[in-house]
């Protein structure tokens, strides 16, 4: 009798290589943000109001985790 819909914010889970222009804390602090991410397959989706949750780490091989969440995906 009717349809329900839950809105589930986006999550972006992911790897950045760092380098020397690369700054950790600036992406540790990032609020209200747009991003664009493509898949492997080449589909393009645009994330508005994402938020850092996480501080960045980095890792032994050089590269940082981000971990953010905003806004629903909107598939471009």
């Amino acid at each position: 009798y009717g349809h329900t819909e839950e809105v589930v914010p986006s999550e972006l889970d992911c790897t950045l290589a760092h380098m020397s222009d690369t700054d950790a804390v600036e992406l540790s602090e990032m609020v209200d943000q747009v991003v664009r991410f493509e898949t492997d397959g080449g589909d393009t989706y645009l994330l508005d109001g994402m938020v850092t949750t996480e501080p960045c780490e980095l890792a032994s091989g050089g590269d940082l985790s981000l971990k953010m969440s905003g806004q629903p995906a909107v598939r471009e």
